[in-house]
C-alpha cells in the first residue's frame, strides 16, 4: 500500500501500523485479509516474546450465509501477530460480548458513511428562515360588511378650535386670540 493512496489497508498489519506505527509479519494467512479492526476489550495477557501489551483485533466473515467473528492478537512492541490458539486465549478474551450481527450492522453503516462521504455533493441549500412578524394585517380577499367612513372627532374644549395635529415638518400653532377657560 503506497503512502497517501486513498485505500486504507484493514488487514492486521495494516491496523497496526495505522495505530502505533509499526508492521508486523500475518500469523497466518487470513491476518493478511482486509477487514480487521481494534478490539475495545483488553487482553490479560502479556506478549511471550517481550513481554510487550497485547491488543486484540476482530473481523466479521461469511461463513455458510452467517457472519462469524475471528479474532487475531498484535503486539505492537515487538512487532509481532498470534493465533488464539498459540497463546491459548479465548475467543471471548479478545472480543468480549461483540456479536456478529451486531459487527456487520456497524460494517454496513461505515459503507454507508463512507459512500456520502465519497459521493458527489449535493447543491448548497438555502436554510430556511422564519417570516418575520408582519406590522399591517393581511387584507382579506372575501366581501367583508362595509365600514363606516371615519369621521373627524368633535371639538373638545381642551383643545382651541384651530389646532391642527403636528404632522412630520409641521409645527403646531398656538391659539390666535384669547381663550376664556373659565366655566
Amino acid at each position: 500500500m503506497e503512502r497517501g493512496s486513498p485505500v486504507v489497508d484493514t488487514s492486521v498489519a495494516g491496523v497496526v501500523e495505522a495505530r502505533w506505527g509499526v508492521r508486523p509479519e500475518p500469523a497466518i494467512a487470513r491476518y493478511a485479509e482486509p477487514g480487521w479492526q481494534l478490539s475495545p476489550v483488553p487482553i490479560d495477557r502479556r506478549c511471550p516474546r517481550c513481554e510487550g501489551e497485547l491488543h486484540g483485533l476482530y473481523r466479521a466473515h461469511p461463513h455458510r450465509g452467517k457472519h462469524q467473528l475471528q479474532a487475531a492478537v498484535a503486539c505492537p512492541a515487538c512487532p509481532a501477530t498470534f493465533t488464539l490458539r498459540e497463546l491459548k486465549l479465548a475467543q471471548k478474551s479478545v472480543l468480549g460480548e461483540l456479536r456478529p450481527e451486531a459487527v456487520t450492522r456497524r460494517l454496513a453503516e461505515d459503507a454507508q458513511l463512507d459512500a456520502l462521504t465519497r459521493g458527489p455533493r449535493p447543491a448548497a441549500v438555502k436554510p430556511r428562515t422564519q417570516p418575520t412578524p408582519r406590522t399591517q394585517p393581511t387584507p382579506r380577499t372575501e366581501p367583508t360588511q362595509p365600514t363606516p367612513a371615519v369621521e373627524p372627532a368633535p371639538h373638545t374644549p381642551a383643545e382651541p378650535a384651530d389646532h391642527r395635529p403636528a404632522g412630520p415638518g409641521r409645527t403646531t400653532p398656538g391659539p390666535t386670540g384669547p381663550t376664556d377657560l373659565t366655566p
